[in-house]
């Protein structure tokens, strides 16, 4: 089910733009969640990485549309951004954000429609999966496929990605069960491997990313057979 989010201070607008959510289910018989907030602030605050597409308003009383992208970006760079607005030059920032397209006022259901068709057809044809951690702003998304390796440390949980890392509380027993279907190994007791960035393995140490982690005594073996399996094919 695609998670849509309507972001608009102005009643009458989210009423038109839920009516048009609820006329395209009608239409296209696709079943959406539908999540609507009256300020940018009330969806980037504490921000929970959960929706697929975000529609909203650049204007808004107290956090407006663009600031709120921006804050969610931090959050989350897969989220789909339309923004609504009665002048293009304020669409052009959107680019800043990755947005993917700007609708003007007022909006026809026409022009609704084909927007969200497009980007549905995106989201689902968009083969991704996600990891979702608890961080002090909120809810952090983080693509499976960019992280390389999950570190225990201090009774808190470091998740390195190909561009970053990321703290949470968590057990790594947890995070190994949820990411088990994605091909991630445990070198040691402490560390969590995405196979997929394995580059060797050299003596009593795996290479991940042109990083060296020991591998313990226990796990070697079934750490080096799922490498083997791994680069043989078994993916």
């Amino acid at each position: 089910m695609v998670h849509i989010a309507i972001v608009d201070d102005d009643e009458k607008s989210r009423m038109t733009l839920r009516e048009y959510t609820d006329r395209y289910q009608e239409e296209y018989n696709e079943k959406l969640k539908i999540t609507t907030f009256t300020d940018g602030a009330d969806i980037a605050e504490e921000y929970k990485a959960e929706y697929d597409i975000i529609i909203l308003d650049i204007e808004m009383r107290f956090m407006d549309g663009m600031r709120a992208a921006e804050l969610i970006r931090k959050m989350d760079s897969d989220v789909i951004l339309i923004f609504i607005t009665n002048m293009a030059q304020y669409a052009l920032k959107g680019y800043e954000v990755q947005a993917m397209n700007y609708l003007l006022k007022p909006v026809s259901y026409f022009a609704f429609s084909q927007e969200i068709h497009k980007a549905i057809s995106y989201v689902k044809t968009r083969k991704k999966a996600y990891f979702y951690i608890r961080v002090e702003s909120g809810m952090l998304r983080l693509n499976v496929e960019e992280i390389v390796y999950v570190e225990s440390k201090r009774h808190q949980i470091i998740v390195h990605t190909t561009s970053d890392s990321y703290s949470t509380r968590d057990s790594m027993k947890n995070v190994e069960q949820m990411l088990a279907e994605y091909k991630f190994v445990r070198c040691n007791n402490c560390y969590l491997v995405n196979l997929r960035y394995v580059d060797g393995v050299v003596q009593n140490n795996v290479i991940v990313n042109g990083e060296e982690l020991q591998i313990s005594r226990p796990r070697k073996k079934q750490f080096i057979d799922a490498v083997a399996d791994y680069v043989g094919g078994g993916r």
